[in-house]
């Protein structure tokens, strides 16, 4: 998962437990700078496939066989060499053998909206949460959620320090990497992936570029301790429908089910078995699959919630996370 910092991972935890599932946690520092060409990759199955004598290119290290720059294309290359299936999107694989995953938008969205990603974050979750219950009712004995980074969140955007552009082969929000013969007042450390190569660190939670309201790169707690968590099915999961599509206007939530039988209904809840979530009215689901879901109450608009399918006996046996309005 991309730039899930340690307190979003207590959300993330909260909600497999209440799921049901079985969670062990525990954390551990980035490597440096907190950048994702950095960090991904020393969190993943391929780290001994990479050099420590790297190059730097945009932060990014090199393989180790070839020294060629590590690509996305080159990731899922070296991930297949060490026997990894690369799952994209919905894909479950075979869970008889090992795989890689990618979920989560937090750092995209981070990236693009600034602040407004805390509208974001609940509906981002439960995604995630869907996304690991997917994995284990597909067969998978255990999903282990690793992240790269952490980051740090601040409207009207982050105090701004100056950093020469001349002086760096690389200037990003918090971090930049410098050339050779540069000379700077301020902090630098080692490249995780090359102890001779220095990274010039933004001093508190300053940036190098005006008007960051969210970035990472830096060295703050918020950026650098991230969890980890191993995630076991506890109870098998009953899902005998698959929720096709969710579609708002306005306070009107259209719901389409596939394999829909008599007497299944829908719901929108805040938390998937707990009928007492419910934010609106339970509707018995048609013959032709769909169902609409009035929410009527309108300060419940952005609200992150889960339409929820249910059997004959109330029992929930599909879900799909949301936000109302849409």
């Amino acid at each position: 998962m991309d730039g899930m910092r340690f307190d979003i991972g207590q959300k993330v935890k909260d909600l497999l437990l209440e799921e049901g599932f079985q969670v062990e946690e525990s954390w551990h520092w980035v490597a440096l700078p907190s950048v994702t060409p950095t960090s991904k990759p020393a969190v993943s199955p391929v780290v001994d496939l990479l050099s420590v004598e790297s190059t730097p290119e945009e932060f990014r290290p090199a393989i180790l066989s070839t020294q060629k720059t590590l690509t996305p294309d080159r990731f899922k290359g070296l991930l297949l060499e060490k026997g990894y299936q690369f799952l994209e999107g919905g894909e479950t694989g075979d869970p008889l053998g090992k795989a890689w995953s990618e979920y989560g938008d937090l750092d995209r969205y981070g990236h693009m909206e600034g602040w407004k990603l805390s509208k974001r974050i609940g509906e981002l979750l439960l995604g995630v949460v869907s996304r690991v219950e997917d994995l284990l009712e597909a067969g998978w004995k255990r999903v282990r959620i690793v992240t790269d980074h952490g980051w740090l969140l601040l409207p009207k955007g982050l105090p701004k320090s100056e950093m020469p552009g001349f002086l760096a082969e690389t200037r990003w929000g918090r971090c930049a990497l410098l050339k050779i013969a540069a000379v700077v007042d301020l902090l630098k450390i080692p490249w995780f992936w090359n102890q001779e190569v220095y990274v010039a660190m933004a001093p508190g939670i300053n940036a190098f570029k005006a008007g960051l309201e969210y970035d990472h790169g830096g060295l703050s707690l918020q950026e650098c301790v991230v969890p980890e968590f191993l995630v076991e099915k506890t109870a098998p999961a009953i899902r005998e429908v698959k929720i096709v599509s969710v579609e708002w206007r306005g306070l009107v939530c259209r719901v389409r089910v596939k394999g829909v039988e008599s007497g299944m209904s829908a719901d929108l809840r805040t938390k998937a078995a707990d009928g007492m979530t419910s934010i609106t009215k339970t509707k018995v689901i048609g013959e032709d699959g769909q169902v609409a879901l009035y929410v009527e109450d309108d300060s419940l608009e952005g609200t992150a919630s889960l339409v929820v399918i249910l059997n004959k006996s109330g029992d929930a046996i599909a879900k799909q996370p949301t936000t109302v309005g849409g």
